[in-house]
């Protein structure tokens, strides 16, 4: 009996070994990763239809101006993938 079952645990282990290595084979690689930074505020976003209040879309431009773009090592940093690894749909979600 204890026999069977490490035969059916090597197989289980076997077939789960191939199925990955069928999957890696199937996943393209990932070429290269394109930062691009970009302000807080688009252009098109305005504050003028608030009631009574006169139109403070210097706000935004404001905050546009204030803010310091985050470094691009540091981006690349935190990513959970990196150039050359295999585009796992899982890590890019």
């Amino acid at each position: 009996m204890r026999t069977r079952a490490l035969a059916v645990c090597a197989a289980l282990c076997f077939f789960a070994g191939e199925s990955a290595a069928q999957t890696a084979r199937s996943l393209p690689r990932i070429r290269s990763i394109v930062v691009e930074n970009r302000p807080v505020f688009g252009p098109d976003e305005r504050l003028d239809d608030i009631p009574l209040l006169p139109d403070l879309t210097f706000i935004f431009r404001l905050a546009n101006l204030l803010h310091i773009d985050t470094k691009d090592e540091v981006i690349r940093r935190e990513l959970l993938v990196r150039e050359g690894d295999l585009a796992d749909p899982f890590l890019l979600e």
